[in-house]
C-alpha cells in the first residue's frame, strides 16, 4: 500500500484514534476562535482542551499527553510562533498529530509547513475541512455528524 504524505515526510504512520486518545488540544490565543473550534470538535464526538499560549499548551500536555491525539496550533501566539511550538511538541511527543493553522500564510509558508511534516489547515475553515483533517491525521472522524 502506498504511504500517505504524512508517512513519507515524518517517517511513521499517524496514530490511529483510540479511546485513550480522544482529546484534541486547540492552541489559539483568540478565545472566541478557540471556543468555537472546541465546540465543533465536541459536536464531532471529540473532547477538546484549549490553550492560549505555547507555555499553556506545554503545561496542559504535560498533564494529559496520554489522552491527547492531536494538537491544532495557531501560527501566531503571544509567547512563541506556532512553528517553533509545533517543532517542540513533535520533539516531546512524537506520536502527537500536529496541525498548523493560520489565515495569514502565503503559498511559500504553507509549503514550509508541509515540508516540515505538519499538516496545514487554513483559517477560517469549515466543519467538513476540520473533520477531514482529523480523519486524515488520526484515522477517525469522531462519532459521526454534528448534533
Amino acid at each position: 500500500m502506498p504511504k500517505s504524505w504524512y508517512e513519507r515526510i515524518v517517517g511513521s504512520s499517524p496514530v490511529p484514534a483510540s479511546a485513550a486518545r480522544r482529546e484534541i488540544l486547540v492552541i489559539d490565543d483568540h478565545a472566541d476562535a478557540r471556543k468555537m473550534v472546541a465546540l465543533i470538535l465536541e459536536r464531532l464526538g471529540w473532547t477538546a482542551q484549549g490553550a492560549a499560549s505555547g507555555e499553556e499548551a506545554l503545561t496542559v500536555l504535560a498533564g494529559c499527553h496520554a489522552t491527547v491525539g492531536m494538537a491544532l496550533v495557531d501560527v501566531i501566539l503571544p509567547d512563541t510562533d506556532g512553528m517553533s511550538l509545533a517543532r517542540r511538541l513533535r520533539g516531546l511527543y512524537p506520536q502527537l498529530a500536529i496541525v498548523v493553522m493560520s489565515g495569514q500564510l502565503n503559498d511559500e509558508s504553507r509549503w514550509i509547513v508541509s515540508e516540515e511534516g505538519f499538516r496545514f489547515l487554513p483559517k477560517p475553515f469549515s466543519l467538513p475541512q476540520l473533520r477531514d483533517v482529523i480523519a486524515e491525521m488520526l484515522g477517525d472522524e469522531g462519532s459521526g455528524t454534528p448534533s
